[in-house]
């Protein structure tokens, strides 16, 4: 069973790393959902995510959900979809995914209204763009931080964000985006104060945004535009009665009660009340109209109502209260950088405390490596010089055994060179013998009777097959059969046989006397010297030959 285990995990891994058919789905969408968002949403709820394999795929299809929602102007209010791509994302290294998660997060809780915890999203997504160089998600960031700087009347920040989004806009030539940043920057302007830069803005942008035909956009646009035509100090009433109409008649676009409020001012300026009294019915008991029913009482004249709705008015909104609100979504974002700078200090800490203990732990390693190391090495230096000692005595006893054997061989040498010639002895005596009493006629008879058959054969008996030169090849290990086969064609027969005659110990006299009567003893000299010339030019390496033609000097 164990066998079968690794392959198991093995396949379990890759099983759970492989992709469903659902996510080159996931992946096509991502691709166009800029261009074509209605389509990308329509194409997101097709998917059975009961199919979804893994988290990735859950996390993706999660993000790609809220993009589609939030690119076709329907205002999510819940973080359960985002909050899959959050977890998943947010628990990893900086993408672009983990970026769009941490800014649908925080558009999301600005829906909610919740802007302290959706500035802290923003920033954090921010943050994540400009490290991505994403110029073009910063600028979108940036749009949707105007938005909450607005809600909390924090007009320099606003201005801030609106003015760095509008010229990254213009910069990439997005026309949807830049139109944005346009409008959206002349909000800022009308927001802090400065009208005639922000009917400019307005004015020159009405023609492109007309033009383009997004409809949310028109009403983003028409309407803060209708609002600043009538709390700029040179109004025009009819301008704003004319783009609110535009709003709720042409576009068919709810407004909210403060812009009904408005549209209701617009046509008390334009010295319409009736038409600002049947507005005023719709919201005259919301706490956002009080303001702008005060302004138009006030126009009427009625002193009373307008006291009554200015009182209204500071009750609901407090200045106290909203300059609290305004410090709050700022101490937010102080006490968000507080806490990034004091993690990041403690990081910092446990980091270096970390690389301190790294350091220490490497430092103890390298100090126990060392002495094992040098422990090593003193122990291979005390088995080499063991080593060495055991070698040295060996050698010195194979130099011992060497000489003793050298000497053997001198020794036995000397006694086969001696002993080869005692073999001949005898016969070489009775020929001597026989030279001398020769002469002698009492004791011819006698010498020829027991050596003449000797010498006769010995005489008669040569050449490589005979009886003398077998028995000198038995007693010198086939000297004179290697002698024949590496001097064969270079030496005559008679060279052959006085060389078997030197080697059987005879001297030259013997020799010449063995040879026959033409042959002298000083022949006999002269044709050693001229064999021992040629079997030394020959190179020969024959033992008996060398020991009888060759002193220990020449061989």
């Amino acid at each position: 069973m164990k066998k079968y285990l690794l392959p198991i995990i093995c396949l379990c891994i890759i099983s759970s790393c492989r992709h469903s058919d659902q996510w080159e789905v996931l992946c096509d969408i991502d691709s166009f959902i800029d261009e074509r968002p209605d389509s990308a949403l329509v194409v997101v709820d097709s998917i059975d995510v009961t199919r979804l394999v893994g988290d990735e795929e859950q996390a993706k299809y999660s993000l790609l959900k809220s993009m589609a929602l939030d690119k076709n102007y329907i205002d999510l209010k819940s973080d359960s979809i985002i909050s899959v791509a959050l977890d998943y994302y947010g628990k990893r290294k900086l993408s672009k995914e983990k970026m769009l998660a941490y800014y649908y997060d925080g558009v999301i809780l600005f829906n909610k209204k919740e802007y302290h915890e959706s500035i802290i999203s923003l920033y954090t997504a921010e943050q994540y763009a400009r490290q991505l160089d994403d110029k073009k998600y910063l600028g979108i960031i940036l749009l949707t931080e105007a938005h909450i700087y607005t809600a909390f009347n924090i007009g320099p920040k606003e201005l801030d964000c609106a003015t760095e989004a509008h010229n990254i806009f213009a910069e990439l030539g997005i026309k949807k985006y830049y139109l944005q940043s346009l409008y959206r920057l002349a909000t800022a302007y009308q927001n802090n104060r400065l009208y005639d830069k922000a009917d400019s803005l307005y004015s020159d942008s009405y023609n492109p945004i007309m033009a383009f035909g997004d409809t949310s956009m028109m009403k983003n646009y028409l309407m803060p535009y209708a609002t600043c035509l009538v709390i700029q100090p040179d109004k025009d009433p009819d301008k704003s009665i004319e783009l609110f109409t535009k709003v709720v008649r042409d576009l068919r676009r709810p407004m909210d009660i403060r812009h009904v409020s408005i549209f209701a001012y617009a046509y008390q300026l334009a010295g319409k009340p009736d038409m600002a009294d049947k507005l005023l019915k719709k919201v005259e008991s919301s706490p956002d109209s009080y303001y702008w029913q005060f302004r138009i009482y006030r126009l009427r004249g009625d002193i009373h109502k307008a006291y009554d709705y200015l009182r209204y008015s500071a009750t609901h909104q407090d200045t106290t209260v909203n300059n609290i609100l305004n410090n709050s979504i700022l101490q937010t974002l102080d006490d968000y950088h507080a806490l990034q700078s004091r993690t990041i200090k403690e990081e910092n800490d446990d980091l270096k405390l970390l690389i301190v203990i790294i350091a220490l732990s490497v430092l103890i390693i390298i100090i126990v490596a060392y002495m094992i190391i040098k422990n090593k090495i003193r122990k291979f230096d005390n088995d080499a010089l063991l080593m060495k000692e055991i070698a040295d005595r060996q050698m010195k006893n194979f130099e011992n055994d060497l000489n003793k054997t050298q000497n053997s061989i001198s020794d036995l040498r000397a006694y086969i060179k001696t002993n080869k010639k005692s073999q001949f002895a005898i016969l070489r005596t009775l020929c001597e013998e026989l030279t001398l009493i020769e002469s002698r006629s009492e004791e011819t008879s006698f010498i020829k009777n027991r050596i003449f058959p000797i010498l006769t054969s010995i005489i008669s008996d040569r050449g490589a097959n005979s009886e003398f030169e077998k028995l000198i090849n038995d007693y010198t290990d086939d000297s004179m059969k290697k002698l024949r086969k590496e001097m064969k064609g270079k030496m005559r027969e008679d060279d052959f046989v006085i060389i078997c005659y030197f080697i059987a110990g005879f001297d030259s006299s013997l020799i010449s006397r063995l040879m026959g009567k033409n042959i002298g003893k000083e022949d006999i000299y002269s044709r050693k010297h001229r064999i021992k010339k040629r079997l030394k030019e020959s190179n020969i390496n024959i033992v008996a030959i060398n020991e009888t033609f060759f002193d220990e000097s020449e061989q």
